[in-house]
């Protein structure tokens, strides 16, 4: 797997969902550690990846950031996708879970920040 096009991450984890588009093109959502610049916390944000064959991805966008959650002391990770019927891509991460602290899932639709990767 070639992943091209990445932001200057400081981690990249692959323990998120794919999906297939109608294009017949892949999406991925992974968990990641972002720049110092993106995201001063250092604590986890989600991005999502594309390819068009399975093999050769590249970075299609940040999905949410670990500041759009500051009550989680994880931040968005492990997330799922899902087309909707209206065909909108919706992703949901989990924000936290460490030693039984839980905190409710967050969902972006394509809306926002998955329009780069629908589009």
């Amino acid at each position: 797997m070639n992943i091209s096009g990445l932001p200057n991450l400081r981690m990249f984890g692959g323990s998120g969902d794919y999906i297939t588009l109608a294009d017949g093109s892949m999406v991925g959502i992974a968990k990641s550690t972002l720049s110092k610049a993106a995201s001063p916390s250092g604590r986890l944000s989600a991005v999502a990846i594309r390819s068009t064959d399975g093999f050769n991805w590249r970075f299609a966008a940040v999905v949410a950031r670990a500041e759009e959650v500051p009550q989680a002391s994880e931040g968005p990770s492990e997330g799922a996708l899902a087309i909707l019927r209206n065909g909108t891509l919706m992703a949901v991460m989990r924000c936290d879970g460490q030693s039984g602290h839980y905190q409710p899932c967050v969902n972006v639709c394509s809306v926002s920040a998955l329009c780069v990767c629908v589009g």
